[in-house]
């Protein structure tokens, strides 16, 4: 299950944060905590969704191990990188494209081009601090790409229930 109910509640809370904030750096970091907020629970729910798909499909132990430490050394969030290569390691490369079958290309294109487009906006924000008045977008950006983001991630999750992986 995707859920987002927690997550929604500190992005909430960061972007009235920053739209009442009345000083120009405040309002920046807290336009950057936001993409570092949002990225951590992608990260998160990456996690939770392929441990759930290993624990489901994986019955030897030395499989397991081998998996989890996979999953526990994958840093980011791109869709080639993070999300397709882990998941289909887990799952097997079939399974993979029966899924990807499933799913329409407009909301497989979403996903991916918003993972990618966030995991860049974080990459700069994770890697450095606010020295000097730069631009950052502002909340509303990033949220238009969690709305792709959790509707490719319930796709991917109905797909996987739909053939038994999860």
């Amino acid at each position: 299950m995707i859920i987002r109910k927690y997550i929604y509640d500190n992005l909430s809370r960061v972007e009235r944060l920053y739209s009442n904030s009345q000083d120009q750096k405040e309002t920046l970091l807290f336009a950057k905590l936001y993409i570092i907020e949002l990225c951590g629970w992608i990260e998160d729910t990456f996690d939770d969704l392929f441990y759930r798909c290993l624990k489901k499909n994986t019955k030897e132990i030395n499989n397991e191990k081998y998996l989890k430490e996979l999953i526990k050394g994958n840093y980011g969030f791109s869709y080639e990188q993070h999300f397709r290569k882990i998941l289909m390691i887990i799952i097997g490369c079939l399974n993979f494209e029966r899924i990807e079958k499933r799913i329409k290309l407009d909301k497989k294109e979403k996903f991916r081009l918003a993972l990618n487009r966030l995991e860049e906006k974080r990459n700069i924000e994770a890697h450095s601090y606010l020295k000097q008045i730069r631009n950052i977008d502002a909340p509303s950006v990033a949220n238009e790409l969690f709305e792709d983001i959790c509707t490719g991630l319930r796709e991917y999750y109905r797909q996987l229930k739909k053939l038994r992986i999860l």
